[in-house]
């Protein structure tokens, strides 16, 4: 009990003032829609359950995203506290039957935990990344390192002082080299057990003052911001997100609030409710209160009146082969509320299994069949290609599929006992592409998938190989809210639109858009047969804004999808780039 009433008078302060910031700040600041997830991400937060329901997210494409959590941070305390629950009645066991083998015991359990992340990180990589039983190894190692601590500090003495040494510099060269080496897959890899050994063995062997690599950590800046390094975790994703929302003050502003904050947190939070055995009660009346604003807010779905826009209208999932819920879930329910959406019609919920969703069908030769592959963009621009195919009288085949990978994975042995569905959606891609006479029309959000510049490489070369054309439409420029609803976010903004007006707000990913471009760029220009349709400058002004209203009508319906409106502005530059192969 002293272990846990440790830990609590440690970790709950200061989460509570993080927690108790950003509800407050949340009532007044931000969105009304976000007011009823921040509420549930807090309560996940509080109750030692973020890394679970973060993991939840990771699974909803259309619902709230991890990446704009308020709490997103808050997955790995999740993870400790779990941990601090369950290893200690099991350390209790142990030392009562087995107490000489508890060190040994740990060291197993960090040996069998990082299998199972290994294991699991391949094909199961969100719940590598956030679920306790494959991370619980490196807290385990940290651990043993503790229980093995004594007898490395032994063994360090005996040996010569420049071997502890170049061991210390081992360790602090690891974790260094992690931070430069490690990117988003190799951290859901082997790689991530770099930094975890690094930590371990600097820990074992810079336990001497005068070893090298144990004073440059023991400079005063550095033990400055290892004293406050708590409450610098537990503020610096709140800021980064507030940071996000109110960028008119510079990044040095917003530094400098983050160290002021954290230091007032470790200064009158910390170290007060840290040292004082008699705080709990005051945790706990903080605590309650804490969870009563945050079930208040999880309560609170409000909605914006988006009367003075024209209905924004949806047309995408009309053109989604994937199979669809016949009831969507309640996230996406919120997620497009107040917004006009046409379904896909009840004769097309097998066109994953038959021909794709195909319009205006002919027997023709003189027209060579448009045939549409992508993610959810290509749900998106697919409603304006179906009316360009009929007004030029060719078929046109629908292969899209919302939140899903846009390329083919697969060209060869694709009848191979292998019925998942990613097979058998590159099956037909592949089949259609190989039986018609056809323009593949490639439509994705670029800003993600340029990391996969080599599997539309690969299959642009297939598509030309097969003496076909490949036609890239550019990805839209991205609004800088993130995965909201727009209408109801310009409500937010008071934005009043008048009959034929324009109104124009700021980009949003322009680092990772930027990117995405140039790699539109790079596979048109090694190709022969692939083609740009360049629609940026449709709406960007002078200013690099963003055009969202034109004559009352929203052109988004949310961060980077537009609306049947939006998407209908490039409808002509679409087409002027289709003639040339359709009429010959």
């Amino acid at each position: 009990m002293e272990f846990w009433n440790r830990r609590v008078r440690r970790i709950m302060p200061a989460l509570l003032f993080m927690i108790m910031i950003v509800l407050t700040l949340s009532l007044f600041l931000f969105y009304k829609n976000e007011h009823g997830q921040i509420g549930k991400e807090s309560l996940a937060a509080l109750f030692s359950v973020a890394n679970i329901f973060l993991w939840t997210l990771t699974r909803n494409y259309w619902g709230p995203q991890p990446e704009s959590s308020m709490f997103l941070h808050t997955w790995s305390l999740s993870l400790e506290e779990q941990f601090y629950i369950l290893f200690p009645i099991l350390a209790v066991l142990i030392l009562k039957f087995l107490p000489r083998l508890l060190p040994f015991i740990t060291l197993l359990f960090a040996i069998s935990g990082y299998i199972i992340y290994a294991i699991t990180s391949k094909d199961h990589p969100q719940a590598s990344f956030y679920l306790l039983p494959c991370r619980y190894w490196e807290i385990a190692i940290g651990s043993t390192t503790a229980l093995f601590v004594n007898q490395i500090n032994g063994l360090s003495r005996s040996i010569p002082k420049i071997l502890n040494s170049i061991f210390s510099w081992i360790g602090l060269c690891l974790i260094v080299f992690s931070y430069f080496w490690l990117d988003n897959e190799k951290s859901l890899g082997w790689g991530l057990i770099l930094p975890t050994i690094g930590a371990a063995i600097f820990i074992l062997f810079a336990s001497k003052r005068d070893n090298s690599a144990n004073l440059i950590l023991s400079m005063r800046p550095m033990i400055f911001i290892g004293k406050i390094s708590y409450s610098l975790y537990l503020l610096h994703w709140p800021i980064i997100q507030f940071s996000k929302q109110f960028n008119f003050l510079p990044i040095s502003i917003w530094f400098l609030i983050l160290f002021i904050l954290s230091y007032c947190s470790f200064k009158f939070i910390e170290n007060p409710f840290r040292n004082n055995r008699k705080t709990i009660k005051l945790i706990g009346v903080a605590f309650i209160l804490c969870v009563t604003i945050a079930l208040y807010l999880s309560n609170k779905n409000s909605f914006y009146d988006t009367s003075q826009f024209e209905k924004t209208v949806w047309k995408g999932f009309r053109y989604d082969v994937g199979p669809q819920d016949i009831e969507w879930s309640e996230s996406k329910k919120l997620r497009m509320y107040g917004l006009e959406i046409t379904k896909r019609p009840i004769a097309d919920k097998d066109a994953l299994y038959t021909n794709g969703i195909t319009t205006n069908i002919k027997n023709n030769d003189k027209y060579p069949n448009l045939i549409v592959i992508g993610d959810s963009h290509a749900l998106m621009w697919s409603p304006i290609i179906d009316e360009i195919g009929k007004e030029m009288n060719t078929t046109t085949i629908f292969w899209g599929m919302d939140a899903y990978f846009p390329f083919i994975r697969n060209y060869e042995n694709l009848e191979v006992n292998n019925e998942s569905k990613a097979n058998i959606y590159d099956r037909k891609r592949v089949k259609s592409i190989i039986q018609n006479d056809c323009i593949v029309i490639l439509c994705t959000r670029w800003s993600w998938n340029w990391r996969h510049f080599e599997y539309a490489k690969k299959m642009i070369d297939f598509v030309e190989n097969k003496g076909s054309h490949t036609i890239i439409i550019q990805q839209p420029p991205e609004l800088y809210f993130g995965d909201k609803n727009c209408p109801q976010y310009l409500s937010f903004l008071n934005v009043d639109p008048k009959i034929n007006e324009e109104r124009y707000i700021r980009v949003g990913n322009s680092t990772e858009y930027k990117k995405g471009t140039e790699a539109v760029h790079s596979l048109t220009e090694s190709s022969n047969q692939c083609t740009l349709v360049s629609i940026k400058d449709l709406y960007l002004n002078d200013q690099g804004l963003v055009r969202v209203i034109e004559d009352r009508k929203v052109l988004y319906i949310d961060d980077d999808h537009l609306s049947y409106a939006g998407a209908s502005i490039a409808k002509n530059r679409i087409e002027e780039c289709l003639k040339p192969f359709i009429i010959k």
